[in-house]
């Protein structure tokens, strides 16, 4: 089997590739050495724990300040636990959900859509299996990964939040917020707009937005600031949703 095939039998997967854009030759980062948020909180540009990490410093200090508030409230207050009641009489914490950024990860010297594809993957699952953040206690996890000069987007769900926070809902979520991480716009607005969602989506109070227009469908039915193409795959029990963009 395939290794993408491995990975995304195993991962709730939305991934958007972003038009390329170059530049200068900078440090890239591998799952094995990148910072963990909770644990490295320094080598990620914090003062203290928190659930974003931005070792490349891709965010202003205010930017950063408001989304380490919006994340910690969400995982903290504004969620309930979606685990068993004895897992949750421990730790009555709702869905954990961390940013995690970055210049660039490694990709060798294929940079086709494909070889991208395989390398967020990896990398986010290689994360997700390294850190095992000790809050986490029924794989209610989630992770918003962007990468700036692979120009990807991805949002790895665990098995509990995917039940709620599908890949249909990831795919609409991303495409209201895409515009915001083209070049030259603010990637904290498009950061903050998705969690924003995704906390509305654990709470059961998003409205689809083929609801608004309304669509039965939610695939196809969203309005899409820029052209994409999808591809879907049903693996097993598990739906993962793959997202490319056509950037010429």
């Amino acid at each position: 089997m395939p290794h993408s095939t491995m990975l995304l039998a195993h991962l709730g997967i939305y991934l958007i590739l972003l038009p390329t854009f170059l530049y200068a030759d900078i440090p890239v980062w591998r799952a094995d050495n990148y910072p963990h948020p909770r644990n490295q909180y320094v080598l990620c540009k914090q003062n203290k724990p928190e659930w974003l990490c931005d070792p490349d410093g891709l965010l202003d200090n205010n930017a950063k300040d408001i989304l380490n508030l919006v994340l910690e409230e969400m995982n903290v207050k504004y969620t309930l636990c979606p685990c068993s009641a004895w897992e949750c009489e421990s730790n009555s914490g709702g869905y954990y959900t961390s940013v995690i950024l970055a210049k660039k990860i490694e990709t060798g010297t294929n940079t086709s859509q494909a070889a991208l594809l395989n390398n967020a993957i990896g990398f986010v699952s290689e994360l997700d299996k390294r850190w095992s953040f000790k809050e986490e206690r029924c794989e209610e996890g989630i992770i918003l990964f962007y990468s700036r000069d692979d120009n990807t987007l991805l949002t790895y769900s665990g098995k509990t939040a995917r039940k709620v926070l599908t890949p249909e809902l990831i795919r609409e979520i991303t495409e209201k917020a895409g515009q915001h991480f083209l070049p030259d716009e603010n990637i904290s607005v498009g950061l903050l707009k998705m969690v924003g969602d995704y906390r509305q989506v654990l709470n059961n109070h998003y409205v689809p937005q083929s609801k608004h227009l309304g669509g039965e469908e939610l695939i196809g039915s969203t309005i899409r600031p820029l052209p994409y193409i999808f591809l879907h795959l049903f693996l097993l029990v598990l739906s993962v949703t793959l997202f490319s963009f056509l950037g010429n």
